[in-house]
């Protein structure tokens, strides 16, 4: 199991990669399946060690990403994270 700095950046190495994913959907590009069913995998990998964390932001950093992930693979036909929603009302 990685220690909390590990596991910390792990999560937003992920949490990154997936709101990239989910922007480049959302200006009318396509996702990488592949890719982001590999970050869904990884996601649920550090699953159990974010729930266990003393660091309660992980959860919720692990639960926008999983929205990112879903927004991206659906190509835009499913509900977006906050954060992506926050992006693009900030672009208009």
């Amino acid at each position: 199991m990685p220690d909390d700095v590990e596991l910390a950046e792990a999560v937003y190495a992920v949490s990154d990669e997936a709101f990239a994913l989910a922007q480049a959907v959302a200006v009318g590009g396509e996702a990488d399946a592949q890719r982001a069913g590999q970050l869904a995998e990884r996601a649920a990998e550090l699953g159990p060690a974010a729930r266990d964390s003393l660091d309660g932001s992980l959860r919720q950093i692990l639960s926008e990403t999983q929205v990112d992930l879903n927004y991206a693979l659906n190509g835009g036909r499913a509900p977006m994270s906050l954060r992506l929603g926050q992006i693009l009302r900030d672009q208009r």
